[in-house]
């Protein structure tokens, strides 16, 4: 997906596109096109790297890490509410920037404060996803498999084509075992045939990954019903731990960022009507006040069930912008986050 915050893990292309070249875009889906037929126009190259546990870390439900080529006319489908994402810019809701008539999440800008934004009907009608993973799609074929070379440990990705045609390359059963942590990838294809003028597509320092998160307060020991009734008029107590060493790499210009997302929704619906976003004051905490918690529309009670509210820390990594061959600039995040349900009551 494309870089503004959050599904994900995103890309975004900086430099100026040859818009000399005549590309007849497609009247019905991509097209798939080989090396060969493209090269001579720009395209772009999405990223979407995200691990995030549920449940308070209980579970996992998500774990993906994908790239997509495509022309730069054309969408990465990432965040396509046809295909299960948040129909915007290529933020995940609760990633973007901004107050309510934007239609994205206000950030902070500094530590310890916190940010409310509560969306209007107007924002909401006709934007709830239908379902399913956050995604991205290309239409351009680049072999087989493409190759992640790390640090300590080489992945590969396989090719997939999905029902519409849409091609791209994803990590095959991919779990929290499996899943790469405090990494920094080069990224190649070895399998693409880019004809003469570029006989190879390898990116240095493509993608960077950092920490497992897991968060320790609130307790499973609190979940009931797989969520955590806690009173508006208290304050709520957040932490979470790191596992591994951080990812140290001088020079690339790795950054990581976390920050703390509450978003009420209400039931049977999946976008926030009203949202929290913090930057902690440490690196393993947050101290929710009730008077940032009575801003939300709670349940009348344990039994009424008309809103949740979806709590978690994101942790996103990036480093600094790599250059393609023909170049186009890509910069790619890394999105790892844990969290659960709480059930607001308001007394």
């Amino acid at each position: 997906m494309r870089l503004a915050s959050c599904l994900a893990l995103l890309s975004m292309g900086c430099s100026q596109h040859d818009y000399s070249v005549q590309v007849e875009q497609p009247a019905v889906g991509h097209g798939i096109k080989n090396f060969p037929e493209t090269i001579a126009a720009s395209f772009d190259i999405s990223i979407d790297v995200g691990f995030q546990r549920t449940n308070f870390g209980q579970d996992v439900s998500r774990c993906q890490l994908q790239v997509a080529l495509y022309y730069y006319y054309q969408s990465d489908g990432f965040g396509d509410p046809s295909h299960g994402g948040d129909p915007g810019d290529g933020q995940e809701h609760g990633e973007g920037s901004g107050p309510d008539e934007s239609g994205r999440i206000g950030h902070p800008t500094e530590a310890g404060d916190c940010a409310f934004t509560s969306f209007t009907d107007h924002h909401q009608e006709g934007l709830q996803p239908e379902g399913g993973a956050w995604q991205v799609r290309g239409s351009i074929d680049a072999g087989e498999e493409l190759q992640l070379i790390g640090r300590r440990q080489d992945l590969v990705l396989r090719r997939v084509q999905d029902h519409e045609e849409r091609v791209f390359y994803e990590l095959e059963g991919c779990d929290e075992s499996s899943f790469p942590f405090t990494e920094v990838f080069d990224l190649s294809a070895p399998d693409a045939n880019m004809g003469s003028d570029y006989e190879t597509l390898y990116l240095k320092n493509a993608i960077a990954i950092g920490q497992q998160i897991e968060m320790t307060a609130p307790g499973a020991e609190l979940i009931e019903h797989g969520k955590v009734y806690h009173s508006n008029l208290d304050d709520l107590d957040l932490q979470w731990i790191h596992h591994g060493a951080p990812l140290e790499e001088p020079g690339l210009g790795v950054h990581t960022e976390e920050m703390v997302f509450v978003r009420n929704m209400r039931i049977d619906e999946h976008r926030p009507f009203e949202a929290l976003a913090c930057l902690p004051t440490t690196s393993n905490s947050m101290w929710l006040t009730s008077e940032e918690l009575l801003q939300f529309t709670p349940n009348a009670s344990r039994d009424d069930n008309d809103t949740y509210t979806a709590i978690q820390v994101d942790s996103q990594t990036t480093l600094q912008e790599t250059e393609t061959p023909w170049g186009q600039l890509v910069r790619a995040r890394a999105l790892i986050t844990d969290g659960g349900i709480l059930h607001l009551i308001g007394e």
